[in-house]
């Protein structure tokens, strides 16, 4: 007998979870557990990992999560990149993901330990509602827990779980899971509570009202068109109400951070190869990498159209072959639309192709892996059909976990992370940057630092159009290095290229005068940096460069210092830049005799930065200038050990030795 919809609902009303107390709850509790105690597995050797890429500026350096702050701004602004960079402002509106940092700072402090076992905890929720959800549509617990298995361990979600910045795609997809289960059981208004927290944690959470429709116009009904939209109007409500309140923040929509300059045909068909190339990725989830460089179809001889219109009409087949399976049909629907956003070419930056896309649509298709396994094990005898798919289970999920623990280590730091994902991406200007940027500054490592620069540089013109953001960055990063080898011409002629790429470049004046400064061209150097610095009044190193243009061209000690402590309250990462900005302030309040102010600036430098003889013997000079001659000599010792061959170093602690206790 056929069921409509509502009947259909009715019963999963009646029974949305196996009963309380009965043989199927305790099993269902069970599985519960251990989909759980997979996550743990799979992601515990990421609870030591550090903040990486926008972490930093995101949580860290970020003032509008910081305890004390207003949260008004949370909510009525893109407040990612607070006071960091207005080109990325104002392009995305995620306020969930910011009050969520905000709490865990709140509750924890900027510690990378918390805000992981935070995305490990999304994520083992997130399992949790996918094999809620699983159990729901195939009312069947050993293939709703596979499906779930498989979901809670896929090698494709490292990105997101491992990644702080990417916490909105657990939220969003949590939210998305339940709005969806919600509605299942006949709890609408809850559902629809849950899909505007979805929204809230990431737009991605758009295309749900057109599932839920593709769900219903799925079942086996006289009426399911008008069930369908019947069904999904008060989501499409919910929309229409995000997107104006998401207009009145940013001003619009959405906005586009790259233009790929294509024309219909060649968009139309770059987003068929991003499809073709998520569903590869999913197929085969090994080869992982922070960074895909994504090259459109610009012409109808390139070789992956053909590619293109085999998988399309494989995907047509397979739908036709699967017509009478609908439960399979609406799982590659799933992929299909929960993969839309990430096919908007015009809203996505330079990286087109993302790993943490994928959190949402492998629920999909961990579905129809399921669906495709139990057919298989149809055609086994039935005596050994247990047997059989316990041990194809028991490897893909061993497989997956493996291919997981190996990949959280990458996420360590940026240096790790960059390392990593050079070897795969090595025709991507923004790595070469990356890496580059992240070398020590020692002259044993500036070629290989250079020649990532100058890579970059030729990579980024050759794109098309040409990747200016990239040019600007090498030749930035180029200019920088020469500065810090003092070939400061060399440098202000890097600084010139970067001024034709890019001739409204809001960075240009700051990283001129950074460079005139470090020059000793201070009364050049002022104007050019307080023009940067009323576009950028919290950029940490306009700012101290100012203060090194006030201690030692202009002798003006109260500015510096005023600067300087400025520097630290915006620049809160524990860091060698913050021990860096710890120790100028020292050396400004040791020059107003406050030795007793430079010596705690001092030991934070040290603290931070325990490997620089600089910060030691700064402290042992002050310490002594306390009477402190125990500890100064302990200091100096320390310096010792670290600059032998230093004659200040060795002087200092020559005199020391001699001063009376």
């Amino acid at each position: 007998m056929r069921q409509t919809p509502k009947t259909a609902a009715k019963k999963l009303q009646k029974k949305p979870v196996p009963g309380f107390g009965t043989p199927d709850f305790k099993h269902f509790l069970f599985a519960a557990a251990v989909l759980c105690g997979l996550v743990v597995i799979a992601y515990g050797n990421s609870l030591g990992n550090g903040f990486v890429w926008d972490d930093h500026r995101q949580i860290v350096m970020n003032p509008e999560v910081q305890p004390g702050a207003q949260l008004a701004p949370l909510i009525t602004t893109d407040a990612r990149f607070a006071n960091f960079d207005p080109a990325n402002q104002t392009t995305v509106y995620r306020p969930i993901q910011m009050l969520t940092y905000r709490a865990v700072v709140a509750g924890f402090g900027a510690n990378p330990a918390a805000f992981h076992v935070c995305s490990v905890v999304s994520a083992m929720a997130g399992a949790l509602a996918a094999f809620w959800l699983f159990w729901l549509l195939t009312r069947s617990l050993p293939m709703a827990f596979a499906a779930a298995a498989l979901f809670a361990v896929y090698p494709v979600h490292t990105e997101a779980v491992d990644w702080i910045a990417a916490l909105p795609d657990l939220g969003c997809g949590l939210f998305f899971l339940l709005a969806f289960v919600l509605f299942l059981v006949q709890r609408r208004w809850l559902a629809v509570a849950a899909f505007a927290i979805a929204l809230l944690w990431k737009e991605t959470a758009l295309v749900f009202p057109a599932l839920l429709a593709a769900y219903v116009l799925l079942q086996p009904s006289a009426s399911r068109v008008r069930d369908s939209m019947k069904a999904s109007a008060p989501y499409w409500i919910v929309v229409a109400i995000y997107l104006g309140v998401r207009t009145a923040v940013l001003g619009a929509i959405s906005h586009s951070p790259r233009s790929w300059s294509l024309t219909p045909l060649q968009f139309l068909l770059s987003v068929a190869q991003l499809m073709l190339s998520y569903w590869v990725k999913l197929a085969w989830p090994i080869g992982l990498n922070a960074y895909y460089v994504f090259r459109p179809i610009r012409s109808p001889g390139d070789a992956r159209v053909l590619l293109v219109v085999v998988f399309l009409g494989c995907m047509g087949a397979v739908v036709y072959v699967l017509r009478r399976s609908l439960l399979a049909v609406f799982a590659i629907a799933w992929v299909m639309l929960t993969l839309l956003p990430a096919l908007n070419l015009n809203a996505l930056g330079r990286n087109a192709f993302a790993e943490r896309y994928l959190y949402l649509p492998s629920v999909g298709f961990c579905l129809l892996l399921v669906l495709a396994g139990g057919w298989l094990l149809g055609r086994v005898p039935e005596k050994a059909r247990t047997l059989a798919g316990s041990v194809a289970l028991i490897g893909i999920v061993a497989a997956f976990s493996w291919e997981t623990i190996a990949r959280n280590p990458d996420w360590k730091d940026d240096a790790t992370l960059f390392a990593a994902t050079l070897p795969d991406a090595q025709d991507s200007p923004f790595v070469h940057v990356m890496v580059a940027s992240l070398l020590p500054d020692d002259h044993s490592e500036g070629s290989f630092a250079e020649h990532n620069y100058l890579e970059a540089v030729d990579l980024a013109k050759r794109e098309t159009p040409p990747d200016r953001l990239d040019a600007v960055a090498a030749y930035q990063g180029l200019a920088s290095l020469y500065s810090d080898r003092d070939q400061f011409d060399q440098a202000l002629a890097e600084l010139a290229q970067a001024r034709e790429m890019a001739p409204n470049n809001p960075d240009a004046d700051g990283e001129e005068g950074i460079i005139l400064a470090h020059a000793g061209r201070g009364k050049e150097a002022e104007p050019l940096l307080e023009r940067a610095l009323a576009q950028q009044p919290h950029n940490e190193n306009i700012l101290t460069a100012l203060g090194m243009i006030a201690r030692d061209d202009e002798h003006d000690l109260a500015r510096a210092a005023s600067l300087f402590a400025e520097v630290l309250a915006v620049h809160t990462e524990a860091d060698d830049f913050s021990a860096s900005a710890h120790n100028n302030l020292g050396v400004v309040l040791g020059d107003e005799n406050n030795y007793a102010a430079a010596v705690e600036q001092f030991r934070q430098a040290a603290t931070i930065d325990p490997g620089d003889a600089e910060f030691h013997i700064n402290l042992a000079s002050s310490l002594a200038a306390t009477g402190r001659f125990t500890e100064a000599r302990a200091e100096a010792e320390a310096a010792l050990k670290l600059a032998p061959s230093d004659p200040a170093v060795r002087d200092l602690a020559t005199r020391l030795e001699s001063a009376n206790p």
